[in-house]
């Protein structure tokens, strides 16, 4: 998110990202990404957010499983 948000994007400074796993009592995660932004960047950053999770869901998710 740091690369995309804020070297392409150049619209924050420092996103936050946290992830959560838990395998009981049945297997989840939970993600959270936040960031502060000027109200004019928010639909451009919100969208390359939910861009990012496209391809984290094509990739990365797949190899681990």
């Amino acid at each position: 998110m740091l690369e995309r948000l804020r070297e392409k994007e150049g619209g924050v400074y420092s996103p936050n990202v946290g992830v959560g796993f838990e395998k009981y009592p049945y297997g989840n995660y939970s993600l959270a990404i936040s960031f502060s932004c000027a109200p004019a960047n928010v639909d451009k950053l919100v969208n390359a957010v939910l861009d990012e999770i496209e391809k984290i869901k094509k990739t990365a998710l797949r190899q681990t499983m």
